[in-house]
């Protein structure tokens, strides 16, 4: 399944895993929807601090979706 897989897996399973990333995979950056994702599977905004981290600003996500 690739790089969507290794993120569905890792959504879908957030105590089986660390960490997960796609290197070569197509995601569509939603600062909403990732934020309701981490803090529904995560329990925390773990997700988009790390992306927060790794891409910058909420508002530059758009240029890497």
């Amino acid at each position: 399944m690739g790089g969507y897989g290794a993120l569905r897996y890792f959504i879908l399973h957030p105590h089986d895993f660390n960490t997960a990333g796609s290197t070569s995979g197509t995601i569509d950056i939603n600062f909403s929807l990732f934020r309701q994702v981490s803090i529904e599977f995560c329990n925390s905004t773990r997700m988009i601090d790390d992306l927060e981290r790794s891409i910058g600003n909420k508002t530059d996500w758009a240029d890497y979706s």
